[in-house]
């Protein structure tokens, strides 16, 4: 049974799309409130607006993690026009997939210590709307969930192109396996490392940091066993 007939899987999906109902139609109905009590009363609700701009955090995010679950991203492809053939096409989605997945496992980290931040410091919203103040970090972390959904869904598409390109290089006896199976070592080794352990290195502009998956990768993509 494929990753899609999973039941993690399958409850994932199902839970994006709750919290993506639950979000918009909070918004919808704030928003909507929020006119009607203006134009037509000459009144309104005391953090409305608030609450309204904070479920936007999840149904922005959440809806970025489901477009790429679904593969519906926005996009100006011509891709299919430059590459007549289908393998060269499937290679470079393959390609386009991971540096998808690399730019947002890059940005993880800094979505995680601005959530751990969000913690320590205890922002509280402005109004009472709900009865009391809330944490604004419940909002805060639709990013890094997000950023965690969409990274995976990704490195799945990548990892379904390259094994697309596997096949169709095994049925046909082609040269490039070797390099494929290269490629898919990187793939997986960044599946299984991430971006979890950072270190340091003093740079010409300063401090940056190389994830123990990203130099486990390279030396998988070396050639080493």
């Amino acid at each position: 049974m494929g990753i899609q007939g999973n039941m993690l899987w399958i409850g994932l999906i199902k839970m994006q799309r709750l919290i993506l109902v639950i979000s918009v139609c909070i918004s919808i109905t704030a928003v909507f409130a929020e006119v009607i009590l203006r134009y037509c009363f000459n009144s309104s609700f005391v953090g409305i607006e608030e609450l309204a701009a904070y479920c936007a955090f999840w149904m922005y995010f959440i809806g970025a993690s489901y477009g790429a679950y679904e593969r519906s991203h926005i996009k100006a492809e011509l891709t299919h026009l430059i590459f007549g053939n289908t393998m060269n096409y499937a290679r470079c989605r393959a390609l386009t997939s991971f540096i998808s997945f690399a730019a947002a496992t890059y940005v993880i980290p800094w979505a995680y210590d601005y959530v751990v931040w969000g913690f320590e410091r205890g922002e509280q919203s402005r109004s009472t709307l709900l009865g009391s103040t809330y944490p604004v970090v419940y909002f805060q972390i639709s990013i890094l969930i997000g950023l965690c959904l969409m990274a995976f869904y990704f490195l799945i598409e990548s990892i379904q192109w390259v094994r697309i390109i596997r096949e169709n290089d095994r049925r046909s006896g082609g040269g490039g396996s070797h390099r494929l199976l290269r490629f898919w070592r990187y793939l997986r080794c960044c599946s299984v490392f991430g971006y979890s352990h950072r270190h340091d290195y003093d740079t010409p502009d300063g401090k940056t940091w190389v994830s123990t998956g990203v130099l486990c990768c390279a030396y998988q993509f070396r050639g080493g066993a």
